[in-house]
């Protein structure tokens, strides 16, 4: 990974780590257990590499 990212990259990764995380157990207490886990979360690696070839 570069060390010399961009200011908009650098907050497009930042953004995704934020979401990049399991859901509070109080979420899954408020509505049953119906969502179990974040279907939303995804391995960063590839969305990483793929976002840092635009800076080229």
């Amino acid at each position: 990974m570069p060390s010399h990212k961009t200011f908009r990259i650098k907050k497009k990764l930042a953004k995704k780590m934020r979401q990049n995380r399991p859901i509070p157990h109080w979420i899954r207490m408020r509505t049953d257990n119906t969502i179990r886990y974040n279907a939303e979360a995804q391995a960063l690696a590839p969305y990483q590499a793929r976002v840092l070839s635009w800076n080229k």
